[in-house]
């Protein structure tokens, strides 16, 4: 359900979890660079807890810690774009609240 909402407002796919492949409402960091839903990520680590290594779900290769950080960054991106506050999303550009031009951070 939360998928097809998000595929109909057409969102950004750096908004979804790679592990759950829904909007992400919680992102947190994990040791990999990556970024996942923290439910999603918390259980991917519970499942590997009697393991030594614990493993990326993106890339396989050993995690160097169980650390997750918020990121709040993309949080508050995918809360202005479900407000509508943000219109237009690429890479290297973000629009202005009531805009419709976007800002080059280049």
């Amino acid at each position: 359900m939360k998928f097809l909402f998000a595929v109909e407002k057409r969102m950004p796919p750096e908004f979804f979890c790679p592990i759950s492949q829904e909007v992400m409402t919680d992102p947190v960091l994990a040791a990999d660079g990556f970024t996942y839903e923290r439910s999603s990520i918390e259980s991917w680590l519970k499942m590997q807890r009697n393991s030594i290594i614990c493993n990326s779900p993106m890339t396989n290769k050993p995690l160097i810690n169980r650390t997750l950080v918020p990121n709040q960054a993309l949080k508050a991106v995918i809360a202005q774009y479900n407000s509508g506050a943000v219109t237009n999303i690429g890479v290297g550009s973000v629009a202005n609240e009531g805009s419709s031009n976007p800002i080059d951070l280049d």
